[in-house]
């Protein structure tokens, strides 16, 4: 009845890419295969990337198939906050409303959802088509009520808070972009030092929101800061190569 099967089963991903403004999201996933970049912020001018620039959620849709005729091997979604924004701008169009609390009782958000929903399917799609997904998100900080401790914050993704799980479900890496901080202490005092590097947080550790199917990867990988763009650039391939080596 049913066919068993052993060992890793190799199959293309979804990542989600997130943090602060200036961090070097864009940048990192231009260095992914092939890349084609949907540039919903117009934010790729300055990078060296072949990229569309969709302006509706109709295209966002369109994009799904078409993307799948092409020769790029990974989709960059940059990002799927604006991509939301186009979103709610086209359920609201499509319920005739200015707002989607006209409808009351949660209505026009569920519609948006289901919007939503729609995409992240066609994100699927592509990916069990044979094409890797890089989604760039914003982060966030939310505070944390935990009634077994102290309030604490964490950062996620800026995304509607219901849609939050259902992203990270499909994703195969939710990874965290920052810059690397350390604290030295001199005469007492304790100061946060940054030098300009940067790692991606792999697994969750409570303060970001972190998820890794990669057993061959460690919970943090670091790029080391290079005023040298191919030397950068060269580290983010690398990242990318590691990543997919067993997949």
């Amino acid at each position: 009845m049913f066919e068993i099967k052993s060992g890793v089963t190799k199959r293309n991903t979804i990542i989600l890419i997130y943090s602060n403004p200036g961090v070097g999201k864009s940048r990192l996933a231009s260095q992914a295969q092939k890349p084609l970049f949907a540039d919903f912020e117009r934010g790729t001018d300055f990078l060296n990337v072949d990229r569309i620039k969709p302006g509706s959620y109709t295209d966002a849709l369109k994009l799904i198939k078409w993307f799948l005729e092409q020769p790029h091997t990974t989709l960059v979604i940059d990002s799927i906050s604006a991509l939301e924004r186009m979103t709610v701008e086209h359920t609201k169009k499509e319920l005739g409303v200015s707002s989607l609390e006209d409808l009351g009782f949660g209505k026009g958000y569920a519609a948006m959802r289901a919007n939503m929903q729609r995409l992240l399917n066609g994100f699927e799609w592509l990916r069990d088509n044979g094409k890797n997904i890089v989604i760039i998100g914003h982060a966030k900080v939310k505070t944390v009520t935990d009634p077994t401790a102290e309030a604490y914050d964490r950062v996620e993704f800026d995304l509607d808070k219901n849609m939050i799980p259902v992203l990270t479900s499909i994703c195969d890496g939710c990874f965290y972009l920052r810059p690397i901080v350390r604290v030295a202490e001199k005469d007492g005092n304790k100061k946060a030092l940054a030098n300009g590097n940067r790692e991606i947080i792999m697994s969750d550790k409570g303060g970001a929101i972190s998820k890794s199917r990669f057993s061959h990867m460690p919970q943090t990988y670091e790029f080391t800061y290079e005023n040298d763009e191919t030397k950068l650039n060269e580290q983010y391939r690398k990242f990318w190569e590691t990543l997919n080596d067993n997949v």
